[in-house]
């Protein structure tokens, strides 16, 4: 006969803040309290002498496929720590192939959308945190659980620190792309002020009150004035463009 994890709406004896804050409650009669996370959705159990019950409705979808060696509660909360492994495995393997995905097209010089980026490092977190709360409750169920199962959690543990290590480069890359592609755009803005720096010194000159500028732009002296100021502006920009600025 399939063993089956039992549900129960949530007595008022449940000790939920204590739980929220401390994950892992030992009862006076004996009792663990406990309260798992996945994808930053609480999940709480009572683990008695002789069965497990979640007080969470989801939890019955989602550990509905285990299959423990035998009835025995720390049997069943075993399957349940597994099940929870491979999920964040498969959460992991999943942010993996994005984190690869986007990191080829910021390699490439292909443009990235920052909301992606954001997004799967948020996701990456809450994938952490889960992994981080799952080895917490293994860790102080260790003189009930067998010491492979903490190994285990360690070592989802230690594969999603491994992605937020990962996704931190990809998000220095990202910034790195962005200041750059910010620099690009002032270089180009002091290139253009550069230009009009010679039409600022004439506009200067030409600030004085003239009795017709017509007569003043329209005679040899003007002319000779112009010329060095155009000659300059047509290096500058010659200068600019084979330099990539322009």
């Amino acid at each position: 006969m399939k063993c089956q994890l039992e549900y129960s709406e949530m007595p008022s004896t449940y000790p939920k803040d204590e739980v929220d804050i401390y994950r892992v409650v030992k009862g006076e009669d004996g009792k663990y309290y406990v309260r798992l996370e996945l994808m930053g959705f609480p999940y709480y159990f009572t683990i008695t002498k002789d069965k497990v019950v979640t007080h969470t409705k989801e939890a019955l979808e989602t550990f509905k496929e285990i299959e423990p060696k035998d009835c025995s509660p720390w049997s069943i909360f075993t399957e349940i720590v597994y099940e929870m492994i491979y999920i964040l495995g498969e959460k992991r393997n999943e942010y993996y192939a994005i984190y690869e995905k986007l990191f080829e097209e910021a390699i490439a010089g292909e443009p990235i959308e920052g909301i992606e980026v954001v997004q799967l490092r948020r996701k990456a977190y809450q994938l952490f945190s889960d992994a981080t709360v799952l080895y917490f409750v293994v860790k102080k169920l260790s003189k009930e659980l067998e010491e492979q199962v903490e190994d285990d959690a360690k070592f989802s543990l230690d594969r999603a620190e491994l992605l937020i290590t990962r996704l931190s480069d990809l998000y220095n890359l990202y910034y790195t792309k962005v200041q750059y592609d910010l620099n690009e755009v002032i270089k180009k803005l002091t290139s253009v002020s550069i230009l009009f720096l010679p039409i600022t010194a004439v506009a200067s000159v030409y600030a004085v009150t003239f009795p017709s500028i017509w007569q003043s732009l329209l005679n040899i002296s003007a002319l000779i004035f112009l010329s060095p100021v155009i000659i300059v502006t047509a290096i500058m920009a010659v200068y600019l463009r084979r330099k990539g600025w322009l």
